[in-house]
């Protein structure tokens, strides 16, 4: 049933997450946030003027930065050593459909796992609210979308949206359960064809024995991410005018191996002393931890990128890094060969079977990855001495967030008319 605007009542889409920016992790979820917000944009630019919502961020057990401390109706509660509680408030204009704004309630595990506890019982009591009607909710991760069964999200009339967004699906014990919730779920979302492989299939081939789903990566800001001036984002930043900077981001986890990195890179520091290739030892620029609005100018200081995960859904480094021209080398993961392949500078480096995950501790000399990452790099070095420019504008139009954002309004007006149609056929209508 849908209550109409004249109550009071406003329909709105929910999106729970436990990725969110906090301040301690600024990059953390930066992806979702980034998301919800083209989402907002998309829905101010195709709807009517002169309607306005507030887009609640609820927050269960995590530090954002910016909170206002603004009043909500739901209970702040402290359980476990969780620190719940804020609100922030964003202004949107009503969408073009019947959906009238976006929600985030986010949900922090990481310290401390009785936060999904709290988080049901919370989202549970959000479901509910007097004043809010939600058409549609959208889980982020595997564990946003339990939490979200586990709270009822899913019923007649409300249809659940689910992205797996990546190592969760392909490693560990999550992976199982990614199936187990996307099988409850109306629609599944994943950010590749190696996800959508190993869930089973996509949407345009779908036999029945396998989880159906729509491959939506997360896309970027081509007005943000875009080539410039190498000397002057140094400056800016403080670093050394000259000398080339190798930049590699990401959590400091055993299947993002760092070590890796920087022993490809120190193995190019032994070349630039035995020759003239380099005109000094290059060096490795670790970009983690840092405001996302800031990440541009740090990508556009360097020379090239280097990746060296075991797995990865659809890597948003590696887009940002081409939108800005740099050349990116990469371990064979996620949708990275695919988007990497022909561009001039760029290169793949090993198989997914030959990447297993070793310990920060393990790195070698004589492991057969690192010279053939230390090759390309080499070669993805001199292509930038040269100013050389990666121009993968092309590829990367598939990319922009404002068409992502337009696909998966696309597929929340899908499921939406889906459930009433359903609906209608069961006589709930």
């Amino acid at each position: 049933m849908n209550r109409s605007r004249d109550s009071g009542v406003e329909r709105r889409a929910l999106i729970v997450t436990n990725m969110w920016p906090t301040v301690d992790d600024p990059a953390f979820g930066i992806f979702v946030r980034d998301q919800f917000e083209a989402l907002e944009r998309r829905l101010i630019e195709g709807g009517p003027t002169g309607r306005r919502g507030a887009a609640e961020i609820n927050v269960a057990g995590i530090d954002v930065a910016g909170i206002d401390g603004a009043e909500t109706d739901v209970a702040d509660i402290d359980f476990g050593g969780t620190d719940v509680g804020g609100i922030d408030v964003v202004e949107t204009d009503v969408a073009g459909t019947d959906i009238a704004g976006i929600d985030v309630f986010t949900i922090d595990g990481r310290k401390n796992r009785l936060a999904y506890l709290v988080g049901v019982l919370r989202l549970r009591r959000i479901l509910s609210r007097p004043d809010r009607e939600y058409a549609l909710v959208h889980a982020h991760h595997v564990l946003a979308g339990l939490a979200a069964i586990l709270a009822g999200a899913r019923r007649p009339g409300r249809p659940l949206v689910v992205t797996h967004h990546g190592i969760e699906v392909l490693e560990g014990w999550q992976s199982p359960l990614c199936r187990w919730v996307s099988a409850r779920a109306d629609r599944t979302l994943v950010t590749s064809p190696a996800l959508a492989e190993r869930l089973g299939g996509a949407t345009d081939v779908v036999p029945t024995d396998i989880v159906p789903c729509d491959i939506v990566p997360c896309g970027i800001d081509r007005r943000r991410f875009r080539p410039g001036d190498r000397a002057a984002a140094r400056a800016e930043l403080g670093l050394p005018p000259r000398g080339a900077l190798v930049a590699w981001a990401g959590t400091d986890r055993p299947e993002k191996r760092l070590w890796l990195a920087r022993a490809a890179v120190e193995r190019l520091g032994e070349v630039a002393d035995d020759a003239t290739e380099f005109e000094s030892r290059p060096q490795l620029l670790v970009i983690s931890g840092r405001p996302h609005a800031d990440v541009p100018t740090w990508l556009r200081a360097t020379d090239a990128l280097v990746l060296t995960s075991t797995a990865e859904g659809s890597p948003l480094v590696v887009r940002e890094a081409l939108a800005c021209g740099l050349p990116v080398v990469s371990t064979d993961v996620g949708d990275v060969r695919a988007l990497l392949e022909g561009l001039p500078g760029c290169a793949i480096v090993g198989t997914p079977d030959a990447t297993a995950t070793r310990s920060a501790t393990a790195a070698s000399p004589d492991d057969a990855l690192i010279p053939a990452l230390a090759d390309a790099l080499a070669r993805a070095l001199a292509f930038s001495a040269t100013g050389g420019v990666v121009d993968a504008d092309a590829m990367l139009a598939d990319y922009d967030e404002d068409s992502i954002a337009d696909r998966i309004l696309g597929i929340w007006r899908d499921a939406i008319e889906t459930g009433r149609a359903s609906d209608a056929t069961d006589g709930r209508a």
